[in-house]
């Protein structure tokens, strides 16, 4: 059962959405619009998941897995990329990436897809 993610959206509106729709459904969510400096949120948090948006991904992808590269212990956690199929062909780090949930994102469905994420890790 799914209990708390960590997830970022450039989008506030969407994030907000999602946020709103998930905590009706009794997960934490916990927002931020930038990958930058997130990690010791993420150790501190200790999410079940990680769900990033792929515009955000794709230009802080590089930087993402070499600093994650200093937390062993976070590579554990299933990473699920909301992206169109466009944003997901030009991903490089797919063998890293758990799932995709394409784009536009529904809110009141988004936690049916984290699950269905969370089961495929």
């Amino acid at each position: 059962m799914l209990k708390n993610i960590f997830f970022l959206e450039k989008n506030e509106f969407v994030a907000q959405m999602v946020k709103l729709a998930l905590e009706k459904q009794g997960v934490d969510c916990y927002t931020l619009k930038t990958a930058k400096d997130c990690f010791y949120l993420i150790k501190d948090l200790a999410p079940q998941l990680l769900v990033f948006d792929a515009t955000l991904f794709l230009v802080e992808e590089e930087s993402f897995f070499s600093e994650l590269e200093h937390y062993p212990e976070l590579k554990k956690i299933p990473i699920v990329v909301t992206a169109t199929a466009q944003e997901w062909q030009e991903l490089k780090s797919k063998k890293r990436v758990t799932s995709m949930i394409e784009k536009p994102i529904a809110p009141f469905s988004f936690k049916e897809k984290l699950e269905t994420a969370l089961t495929l890790h």
